[in-house]
Formats: structure tokens, sequence, C-alpha cells
């Protein structure tokens, strides 16, 4: 099918990266160990999700999990067989779906799924189906047709949805795709029942439907085919279920920056995948510079404050030097069950030149406060500095939050930021100190922390 072509070009550089670099890995173990070790991949499995029959043709939904490229390029397919035909079509890896037309009724027919792993060609799955001639129709499956920007958080989505009606002696007058999302979940994670249904809008090309302004937040997509014939309305043919791509609701900022260390605040997203594993890779060029992986654990639960922030320190980094950090994050798709890794986020981060800081503040009268920031910033890179001070009970709760703009004096590198703050009584104050830096023209850091939570008294 058209649909299923398309799918496999764009899968295909992927899948001959990942042969290329596992050939290279067991070039590398024969090397090292060749008179007691073969580099052999784990086999992949294979099992059919879907089988069943409609009119003269068998629709398949079909599930193969090749973790490790075992599979030769382009030999995955699936087999029609019986006495009297012989046909084949080609698979995807991970889910995929089609049709075998024009069958004849009344017959059996064995499907197979094989593939090629280099010992030649091997059974993965094999059912038996017998095609009965009766009227009704299926929906085949889906297609995403919007290419999803990360960076839009109202993103909505568009899909194709296929569908196949056998009617040979035309009793439906009408037929019909509705479908609805569901936003929640009930129990056990289930997905409840959509409360409304909207229809989808007829393609150009038969059998084609639609569906638009899905938004991009982890929704599962409701689809029904129904048909009307003289007697009947909202005659149920099929009902579908799919869920969009999956979408990770993390944050990653840059909290620190020095001539030799990079400090990210990461805030993950344990609830969309549960064992979610998170990777910061910091690079230059191509190379891996450093990385910092995250689960769950006890030790750091899902984000939900400043103070269960992920903190990502890396340190012996060269001044002045832009890196690439790209977050990436690995998961067993809930559906499929397939290993996934996508990458959630890449920008461009720098080192600093030379600067340095310190605090400093004075009590004028019991409720004020003035607080300064000291800095040597030669080449100027420091601007927009904001100040906030609370109060706390003796626990150390906040009971109060005070907010300034600093006033910045000085000259030829040498400046001072101050703010002057009215307070109400408390049993001590935390003072916390941002700026913006800006290191070119592109590359800059909103709220960079200079000083966090410096508590001060009034002795």
């Amino acid at each position: 099918m058209d649909i299923r072509e398309k799918r496999r070009e764009k899968k295909l550089t992927d899948q001959k990266r990942q042969k290329f670099i596992k050939m290279l890995s067991s070039f590398t173990v024969t090397a090292v160990v060749a008179t007691t070790a073969l580099f052999l991949p784990a086999p992949p499995t294979a099992e059919f999700l879907a089988l069943s029959t409609l009119g003269n043709a068998i629709y398949y939904e079909t599930l193969v999990r090749d973790g490790e490229s075992a599979i030769v390029d382009d030999s995955l397919k699936i087999l029609l067989e019986n006495a009297l035909d012989s046909r084949e079509a080609s698979l995807d890896s991970g889910r995929d779906f089609g049709l075998f037309e024009d069958l004849t009724a009344g017959h059996e027919y064995t499907v197979s799924i094989v593939s090629n792993q280099g010992f030649g060609e091997t059974t993965l799955a094999e059912q038996t189906i017998r095609v009965e001639d009766s009227p009704g129709g299926m929906i085949i499956g889906e297609e995403l047709l919007t290419v999803i920007d990360p960076a839009v958080f109202e993103q909505t989505l568009s899909y194709h949805v296929f569908t196949f009606v056998h009617d040979p002696e035309g009793i439906y007058t009408q037929i019909r795709v509705m479908y609805g999302v569901s936003y929640s979940q009930g129990e056990a994670g289930v997905p409840q029942e959509p409360q409304s249904w909207e229809p989808a809008t007829p393609g150009t090309t038969p059998g084609h439907y639609l569906l638009d302004g899905i938004f991009n937040y982890n929704l599962r997509v409701f689809v029904r085919l129904v048909a009307d014939t003289a007697t009947e309305t909202d005659l149920l043919l099929d009902t579908y279920e799919f869920s969009t791509p999956l979408r990770f609701l993390t944050s990653l900022y840059v909290a620190e920056a020095h001539q030799d260390q990079l400090i990210f605040h990461f805030y993950p997203d344990f609830q969309t995948v549960e064992d979610a594993i998170f990777t910061l890779d910091l690079k230059r060029g191509d190379r891996v510079v450093d990385s910092r992986t995250i689960t769950e654990s006890p030790e750091i639960p899902p984000a939900q404050s400043m103070e269960e922030a992920v903190v990502l320190v890396f340190g012996g980094l060269g001044d002045r030097t832009e890196y690439a950090a790209v977050l990436r994050v690995e998961y067993l798709d809930p559906d499929s069950g397939i290993a996934v890794s996508q990458t959630l986020s890449e920008s461009a981060v720098m080192t600093t030149p030379e600067w340095s800081g310190s605090p400093g503040w004075s009590w004028d009268d019991p409720q004020r406060l003035t607080v300064t920031y000291s800095f040597h910033d030669p080449e100027g890179i420091l601007s927009g500095f904001q100040c906030t001070v609370h109060g706390l009970d003796a626990e150390g709760t906040i009971l109060t939050w005070n907010y300034a703009v600093m006033e910045v004096t000085g000259a030829e590198g040498e400046w001072i930021a101050t703010a002057i703050f009215l307070l109400s009584p408390a049993e001590a104050y935390e003072i916390s100190i941002q700026a913006t830096m800006t290191l070119s023209e592109t590359i800059w850091y909103e709220w960079v922390t200079l000083v966090e939570a410096q508590k001060i008294t009034m002795e």
C-alpha cells in the first residue's frame, strides 16, 4: 500500500545507520575475541494484533519487535498462501497493517510473517483464516499527517483513517466515520469513552477519512465506522482506537553558568510513562562530552516545584565554549511495547568569560533592608538584576514574599546592583538574586541564579 511505502522510506535511513553501528560492534568483538565469541543479535519476535476477514478481503495488523536490528533490510514481509493462490506484501517493524483483497470466498488461507536474519527465510508467526463472504465494514488503520513541532505547546494534529466496506447487495445507503477523544483516565488507567463524537471528513480517495483538530496532549482517539440502511440508522460496523504520540511535559534550563561549569535545572515527567529514562547529553559537534541520566527513584520524585527540580552539574568545561544540550528520553511504547528513543529538545549553550560577584545586605532600621550585589563583569554579560526576599517563621516556612528590580551603578566592569525593601516582621529572611546573562547574539540565559536562598537575620 502507498501509505506503508511512505513509512518504510522514512524509517530506512535510521535502520541502515543502526545496522552499520551493530556491524562495527560485531567487528570489534570478533577482533578482540575472534576465537571464542561470535556477535549474534537477539532474534526478532512477531505477532498478529488482528487478523480478520470481510467479504473477499483479509485484514491484518502485525507487531514485530526487532530491538537489535537482526532483520536484513527489506526482508520482513507477510505471506498469504493456499493451494491455488500465493501473495506477499512488505512489512515494517513495529506496528503495521494492510489488506489482501480479491480473494475467493469460502477458501482457507495461511498468513505468515517471515524475515531473513542472514541465515535464510524464517517464519516468525503464522495463522490460518477462512474467507467468508458477508457484508460489513472495518477500520484498517490510521496515518498521522501533521509534522510535530515540540516547541508548539498547543499544536493540533490531523490523521487519515482508512476503512474498507464490503456491500455486494447495496444495502448501505450511507457510510460515516465518527471520532472522539478521551482526556482522562478511568479505573486502572483505562481511557474513558468520549463524551461527544464528531464526523470525520471524507477524503478524495474512497475509504479515506480526515480527522482534524486533535490536540497533541497524550490523548486516546476513538473511531466508529457506522452505516445507514433502509430500515436502520447508525448501524455500528467497526470500532478502532489509537493514541496520539506521547508528549513529555518536561522543562530544562540553565540555572547557573560559569567559566568551566554549567548547571541545569530539569523537571522530569514520569507521569506520561512511569519507567521513562531521561538523558541529557552535552555535545561538541558530534562528540558527546558528558552525559547525565535521570530515572525515577525515591530520591528524585516527579517534579512539581522548584525544590523537586533535578540539578545536573557539568564541570571541567572550557571557558567561552559553545555546546549543544540534547535532552533524550527512552521508553517502551504503552500500545506496542516497542522500545522508543526520542529527542525532546536541543539547544545551544555556552560557558562564560571571566566574571565574579558577591551579595551584601544591611539594615537601615528593623524593617528596611538594603540588598546589594557587587560584581566584576568586564565584558558586560550581566543585566536585568532581580531580587526576592522571603520572610520565614521559626520552622523556615515562607510567610511573606517581596520582589524588586535592582538598580545598577558603577563603571569599567565594576558594578553594584541595589534594591531596598520594607519588610514585615519575621523570624528570619532569605534572599535570592537572579539576572539575565547574554553570551552571544543567539545564546542568553534568563533568570540565571546568582544567589539562591541566602538566609539572613537582623543580627
